[in-house]
């Protein structure tokens, strides 16, 4: 029999097992918005996480139990304008591309130049991404949210 204690250690130890890619949403709000994304937040900071901001946007990283680094930029209307990703496991990117991840879908464009993929290129979605089993990198922006003055080379 499972007590109430145990059965609230359990969920906290299954919640921290989920890989954390829920937290960035191209789009939309930050990581601390829901009680959910800040419960895997506050997860992905005891495995590491910080925070960094210029004058244009805010940069959130977060590292999943699994490894993967998950970076947020958000500029200053608050909005996650692009997201980028490296570490062992791909992360999900119908979650971390919210409603953007349909142009995944209907625009892909795969180019193997080696491990690396250019899925989406187009005026409202760019998503690039690469790498092999256990090191996977991309990045994925929306062009018309980027900040006057931010290149797609600050998005790293």
């Amino acid at each position: 029999m499972i007590t109430r204690t145990g059965f609230i250690k359990r969920a906290g130890v299954l919640l921290m097992a989920v890989p954390c890619f829920a937290h960035a949403v191209l789009g939309g709000a930050p990581a601390t918005t829901t009680a959910a994304q800040t419960a895997l937040k506050a997860s992905a900071k005891a495995a590491g996480a910080s925070q960094s901001s210029n004058a244009a946007f805010t940069v959130n990283t977060l590292q999943t139990s699994l490894g993967t680094t998950i970076t947020e930029y958000v500029g200053t209307d608050g909005k996650v304008f692009a997201v980028s990703w490296t570490g062992p496991q791909m992360p999900d990117l119908r979650t971390l591309l919210g409603t953007y991840f349909t142009q995944v879908s209907e625009n892909a464009t795969v180019r193997h130049a080696g491990h690396s993929a250019n899925l989406v290129n187009t005026s409202d979605l760019v998503v690039q991404s690469g790498g092999k089993p256990l090191a996977y990198h991309g990045r994925a922006w929306v062009p018309a949210m980027l900040p006057a003055g931010v290149s797609t080379d600050d998005i790293q």
